[in-house]
């Protein structure tokens, strides 16, 4: 990063008199890691006054950002040793991977006790050292990360990341030589332990054990591996990042408000020097009351938003976690291996139908590019008719950049109502997607070459997705036609007016 032109302190005559340039971190994202965390840094010319200033501080993961972590309390706080009177009882945390592969980072989350909320980065140890190894008794460990020489500032709420190179391991181990300063004792804490390889964390399923645990409900070893952070969820870094900017577009799209308002503010009071004070009032009463209506008219559809994502996450998603508590209870209660890797085979079915719903979702509710909406629709035909000969024909005419979410959720949730129709009861073997554009309508044809629709006399599937999907084309102005030739097949055509 070079910096092209002259920032600094700005003096009162608007002149920079302190030229300089000054950063808290340095990021690199690839995936779910910070590829410059732990890097070595240069630069010509650097303010080194350590711990406040040093170049050093640019990759060592803190800022004022703080760990990776989302909105939403949790009841689990994380995991906390016994208290020692000596600091330098060593204690330590190994995680037991399953099988050995090679590892990318280890990163920990230090401690948010909200019984002492002004103590951050609570238990995290001033010196330590990260092994790994390829057996458990570690016979022949290599080294991560080694902070036993001398003691290391406390990270505070901000995630520690330590690379570890590709080393090829299946045990990796955390031991504190010198632990943090409680009271009149010592302990060792932590919130989350994180292990990624090839772009996934694997200690989600390790083992944990530790050389001891707080005698208490809130702390215990499981916790280390939940995926929280003290009492928030931990983010993959790209999704923290979409937050942060989204904060930072809104934020930003807040001051232009206030802005355009003090200027309306400042017109008004040059009109009412102008027109006298009774004028004034009056257009001052009009604009509030227009500001009122806007700003509820806001809130209701931003709450109407907020009821739909609640609906499709309970709909999409509630059921199917709910689905796989209960499977992975049964798995974790029957002795025989068969029905258990039935079990478990059902649970990655339901995990994997789960993962689609939340992308599926994801999709819809944010910011759209020119044509991601059919480019959304191909990658759902893909992975809802896979085993399928698809054939997707885009409309000639390109949709508009910026669809309506109401408009992309209800066409998608049609269309994808479609395909789980053909998928679960059609016997099809290809299927033809198609747009046009008829008038000032945009038609969907979704054509298969199956058993087609129940004959007269025979039972017709149960179930209300037909009706569903029709009540959705009504509420965007238009139907759901279903045609079923006698040789076979369906075709369902969603007409819906052309979008504006």
């Amino acid at each position: 990063m070079t910096a092209t032109g002259p920032t600094g302190r700005v003096g009162s005559d608007g002149r920079i008199n302190w030229p300089s340039l000054a950063l808290a971190e340095v990021m690199v994202l690839h995936g779910d890691r910070n590829l410059a965390a732990g890097r070595r840094v240069t630069a010509p010319t650097s303010r080194e006054a350590a711990p406040v200033w040093s170049l050093q501080n640019l990759t060592d993961g803190e800022s004022v950002l703080a760990a990776p972590v989302g909105a939403g309390s949790k009841m689990r706080k994380g995991w906390h040793s016994e208290a020692y009177p000596e600091a330098t009882t060593p204690v330590s945390i190994t995680l037991d991977l399953g099988q050995v592969m090679p590892l990318d980072d280890v990163r920990l989350f230090p401690m948010r006790w909200e019984g002492y909320p002004h103590w951050l980065g609570f238990g995290f140890p001033v010196r330590y050292k990260v092994e790994c190894a390829d057996d458990p008794s570690f016979s022949t460990s290599r080294t991560v990360a080694d902070f036993t020489r001398h003691d290391v500032p406390n990270p505070g709420m901000n995630a520690v990341t330590l690379p570890a190179d590709g080393f090829q391991a299946r045990m990796i181990r955390i031991t504190a030589t010198q632990q943090w300063e409680r009271f009149t004792d010592h302990a060792f804490a932590l919130s989350e332990v994180q292990v990624y390889s090839a772009g996934a964390n694997v200690a989600r399923q390790a083992t944990v054990t530790t050389t001891s645990v707080y005698p208490s409900t809130p702390w215990a070893n499981e916790n280390l591996v939940d995926g929280d952070a003290s009492d928030n969820p931990i983010l993959p870094l790209q999704q923290w990042v979409q937050e942060l900017q989204e904060s930072s577009r809104m934020e930003h799209e807040l001051k232009s408000l206030k802005d355009q308002q003090s200027l309306r503010e400042a017109k008004w009071k040059r009109g009412l020097l102008r027109g006298g004070i009774g004028l004034v009032l009056l257009t001052l009463a009009v604009l509030s009351t227009s500001l009122v209506r806007n700003s509820l008219r806001r809130r209701r559809e931003l709450r109407s938003l907020q009821q739909r994502i609640a609906r499709d996450l309970h709909d999409e998603v509630g059921s199917n976690l709910a689905g796989i508590s209960l499977l992975s209870r049964e798995a974790s209660q029957t002795a025989s291996p068969p029905l258990r890797r039935q079990i478990l085979e059902e649970v990655c079915r339901v995990a994997d139908e789960t993962a689609a719903s939340m992308r599926d979702l994801v999709w819809m509710v944010q910011p759209g590019m020119p044509g991601d909406l059919v480019s959304g629709l191909r990658l759902t035909a893909g992975r809802m008719l896979s085993g399928m000969s698809v054939q997707f024909h885009p409309p000639e005419t390109a949709l508009p950049p910026r669809l309506e979410l109401e408009f992309k959720r209800e066409l998608f949730l049609i269309f994808k109502e479609t395909l789980q129709n053909i998928a679960r009861h059609s016997g099809a073997k290809s299927v033809v997607i198609s747009f046009t554009r008829e008038g000032r309508l945009l038609v969907v044809r979704i054509k298969d070459d199956g058993k087609g629709l129940p004959k007269a006399g025979e039972n017709p599937t149960p179930g209300n997705g037909l009706e569903n999907m029709r009540q959705r084309a009504r509420s965007l102005r238009g139907e759901v036609r279903l045609i079923s030739p006698e040789d076979g097949g369906c075709e369902v055509q969603i007409r819906v007016p052309w979008p504006v």
